[in-house]
């Protein structure tokens, strides 16, 4: 269970009052902006602890950046109404993608387009220098409730063009990957580039990293296009991983479903969305993008059909598509072969310890010659170079820089 460290509205950190105990909602401030939230959600200084994982499926206030490695869970899944009040930054590609002229709390600001998908809305004040991150589960209405309430001023020292200058600085897309077979992890947020350098100690040279989603749980501090490019430098490869809707038939509450009427549909908006997030990361084109399907049983048509959106919208913007899946699940994909856009990367997942991708649960026809990854451990604690994450344990056979694929709306 992750230990989280609740900070009084009242600590002078903060500089105002606590709510009354009758009141159902409170300000908090973080410095030029303030907004108000339930009384009952926690508030927490990252400043004061660093090490404390800005979980979005849980009720919090999230106040300043992260520190370089918090301790999130590799678990993790799912959104809810969280909110991330921190200083902006021009590499964050949430700020990068919120580019439409908006105005907040009365000022000129910019947002994001894709909330609907994202299940985030980002608004960056640059005449503040902040950027506020609303994310919803079941209720967009309490977060738009709370971006009502927004209010800012200009920081010290802030140009006063910069409140209406969006920055749209240009993402070059980084060196293309390629065949990698060996032993990899994946973790809830990306590691610092720090602790990937000490990681060199451990045995793997892969790192699994969620890019987006609608039920990615963890903001990501370190994922950025600089991240990318600087991992690779120190010799490691990364796999793309997107945590998307879940089958509405998945017994695991607190996660966005599917709706089985519009499955293809909502698969096509994932793939356009995670190409978004990709490109935003300068993830080359040819690069598996893998879809997080967690277990689910008794619903296999509109998973299906929702994967086969997937892999089309990934294929027709020059990305590959993989599928991450329960190894109870897998037989869902393979009947399914010949009537659906097949993905082109299977990771799947049996905690068996086995550090292999080869399989009983799949013939040898189905993707094979390096193809595959394999998630052979669940969640736990290792430590390398004095570095300590809390990660899943991967096997990887598997091309990492395809061929440009083409479009299947052309096929």
């Amino acid at each position: 269970m992750l230990a989280f460290f609740p900070i009084a509205v009242a600590a002078p950190s903060l500089g105002q009052p606590a709510a009354s105990p009758a009141s159902p909602w409170r300000t908090v401030t973080f410095g030029a902006v303030s907004l108000r939230v339930p009384s009952s959600w926690p508030v927490r200084n990252l400043a004061q602890h660093p090490g404390v994982c800005p979980r979005l499926d849980q009720h919090a206030v999230y106040l300043g950046r992260p520190g370089p490695d918090p301790a999130c869970p590799a678990a993790a899944l799912g959104k809810t109404e969280a909110v991330q009040i921190q200083p902006a930054s021009q590499q964050s590609p949430d700020a990068i993608q919120a580019a439409v002229p908006a105005v907040v709390g009365g000022k000129a600001a910019r947002t994001n387009s894709d909330a609907a998908v994202t299940h985030t809305i980002v608004d960056v004040l640059p005449a503040a220098g902040a950027q506020v991150s609303l994310s919803y589960g079941s209720d967009p209405a309490l977060a738009r409730q709370i971006q009502a309430t927004i209010k800012f001023r200009a920081a010290a020292g802030t140009p006063p063009q910069a409140s209406v200058t969006p920055a749209r600085p240009a993402v070059r897309a980084a060196p293309r990957q390629k065949l990698f077979q060996g032993s990899g992890f994946d973790a809830c947020t990306a590691p610092s580039a720090t602790t990937m350098s000490q990681w060199r100690a451990s045995p793997y040279r892969a790192v699994g990293v969620y890019i987006g989603g609608v039920n990615r749980a963890c903001a990501q501090v370190n994922l950025t296009a600089t991240w990318v490019t600087t991992i690779q430098g120190m010799g490691w490869h990364y796999f793309p991983m997107y945590p998307g809707l879940q089958a509405s038939c998945v017994r695991q509450p607190g996660v966005a479903k599917i709706s089985p009427t519009q499955a293809d549909a909502q698969g096509r908006a994932s793939g356009r969305d995670a190409v978004v997030q990709a490109r935003a990361l300068g993830i080359p084109t040819g690069t598996p993008i893998i879809f997080d399907m967690e277990a689910y049983a008794h619903c296999a048509a509109e998973v299906t059909t929702f994967l086969n959106g997937w892999v089309r919208a990934l294929h027709n913007h020059g990305y590959r598509a993989g599928v991450y899946e329960s190894f109870s699940n897998v037989a869902d994909l393979i009947a399914a072969a010949g009537t659906m856009a097949e993905p082109d990367v299977i990771n799947y997942a049996r905690w068996d310890t086995q550090a292999t991708t080869l399989s009983t649960y799949m013939p040898a026809t189905m993707w094979p010659g390096h193809h595959r990854i394999h998630q052979y451990r669940g969640g736990h604690h290792e430590t390398w170079g004095g570095a300590t994450i809390n990660i899943d344990n991967d096997q990887l056979d598997v091309n990492l820089g395809y061929p440009v694929p083409t479009p299947l709306a052309k096929r």
